[in-house]
């Protein structure tokens, strides 16, 4: 069996920044990805023939992925994670086969996910989220004409001005924040103006999408999707007046959630979020899990975004570096100071914008004919009905309903099911808590598990 001295598990910012910053301090590395090129959903296909739609960020993508290309770093694309066992024994397919490698340490940096938004009609045809408009957009250069975007977050700007840039701007934005949210948040306004570079991006995107003369709609409630075969009219209120807006695409998004799926499957502790309302995984200031050399970095750990991500991989990396023996504690300390300051001014503006844009309330308690869970078709109504029958923890509901036991495994459903339970037993999320997970986490079929291959003798894309 293959050892290497750190796997990672995402080529994301975080893991991409671990791998350059542990390989340069002399340590073997690993790096599996999902994807068949490195970079993670921000930094995904970072130069494009449209790169000029997507912003300057992908520049940077380019210039840290190209740093890849160093003689202790192993990258493995499509390699999808399906098991972590025992210390540290990381099982992935690889073209319909599987392999296994024993990592002395591991760094899980496997990113976020979009907060699921169930409203009436989100499963038609037609309705997606705007991560899933991004992915087409960056991968195939697609984008889908008479199109609305609902929802709130500053990913919603990103987008409707990538829109714009690519000639296909939105019919409208139909924004769910309200302006008490605004002033909720002026108490964290001073971490907003010690980033002057990311409030002077967002004021830019405002400006474009006025510009455009987009119509803004904020405050938006009783938000429903209508349509026979596919999406055909959306339908909300906003500052007393009714609107019905006909369109053919509905992108939807409220936020980002840790993915933490692996770190559910080997046992890592977590706490509710009371201010992102998510859990998160419970870690040191290194990254480091109560799982002696588990280690998590970015999005996977709390929504932070990429610079923040890139950051904190590198921190990761120099505790991981002082395990593997490869510098002292002082050096460690002496090289992560920076990084922390780094970290600290970069989280300053992050309660700003979760006060000022939170979820819609409605999709975190759905009406009770809304689907939660899409794979199981389980509605809302099904899981207030279980607390009736005496489900008082989620993993008793998931037993009952099926909620959670589809393809996605509660990726995306199952912050709404904790979320309605805690509301209806008037309990901590805490006490709720979230899906109890297993492997497989990805979905492998026994001819796969059966099937062998050297991952190293596979054509992996491996520095000089």
């Amino acid at each position: 069996m293959t050892s290497s001295d750190l796997v990672i598990i995402g080529a994301g910012p975080a893991g991409i920044a671990a791998a350059i910053t542990a390989a340069k301090l002399g340590a073997k590395v690993t790096l599996l990805d999902e994807q068949p090129q490195p970079g993670g959903q921000i930094y995904r296909h970072s130069e494009p023939p449209q790169a000029h739609i997507l912003g300057k960020e992908h520049l940077h993508g380019k210039k840290l992925i190209e740093q890849l290309q160093h003689k202790n770093i192993t990258l493995i694309p499509n390699a999808a994670v399906w098991a972590i066992e025992g210390q540290f024994l990381v099982s992935f397919l690889l073209k319909n086969q599987s392999t296994t490698i024993h990592a002395k340490t591991l760094l899980l940096a496997t990113g976020a996910l979009e907060r699921p938004m169930p409203l009436p009609g989100w499963t038609l045809p037609g309705v997606m989220t705007v991560g899933a408009g991004q992915i087409l957009l960056k991968q195939s250069g697609l984008l889908a004409k008479n199109a609305v975007l609902v929802g709130t977050g500053p990913l919603l700007y990103l987008f409707a001005s990538q829109m714009i840039r690519a000639k296909q701007p939105p019919l409208a934005l139909v924004e769910t924040q309200k302006t008490q949210n605004l002033l909720q948040a002026i108490p964290h306004i001073h971490g907003l103006l010690h980033n002057r570079k990311f409030l002077a991006q967002g004021l830019s995107l405002i400006q474009e999408i006025q510009k455009a003369c987009v119509p803004r709609y904020k405050g938006a409630h009783n938000i429903s999707i209508k349509g026979h075969a596919f999406a055909e009219n959306l339908s909300f209120q906003s500052k007393g007046k009714k609107y019905n807006i006909p369109c053919q695409t509905v992108y939807l998004h409220h936020g980002l959630i840790p993915h933490v799926h692996a770190a559910l499957s080997i046992g890592v502790e977590q706490r509710w979020d009371s201010t992102q309302k998510t859990f998160t995984p419970i870690i040191d200031p290194w990254g480091e899990t109560h799982i002696k050399n588990l280690f998590i970095a970015g999005d996977s750990s709390r929504i932070q975004g990429a610079e923040i991500a890139e950051i904190e991989g590198q921190i990761a990396a120099l505790k991981i570096s002082e395990k593997l023996g490869l510098i002292s504690e002082k050096e460690k300390i002496y090289k992560a100071k920076p990084l922390h300051n780094a970290r600290k001014k970069e989280r300053s503006f992050r309660n700003f914008l979760s006060t000022a844009f939170p979820p819609y309330p409605c999709a975190l308690s759905p009406h009770n004919a809304t689907l939660v869970c899409r794979c199981e078709e389980v509605n809302a109504g099904t899981i207030r009905q279980s607390t009736k029958l005496g489900c008082s923890e989620i993993n008793q509901v998931k037993a009952l309903t099926r909620a959670g036991m589809g393809v996605c495994q509660g990726r995306y459903c199952g912050t709404t099911v904790s979320a309605i339970l805690s509301e209806e037993l008037k309990q901590s999320h805490n006490q709720t808590g979230y899906f109890r997970t297993r492997p497989p986490i990805k979905p492998v079929t026994l001819a796969e598990i059966a099937g062998t291959v050297d991952p190293f003798h596979h054509n992996p894309r491996q520095g000089d």
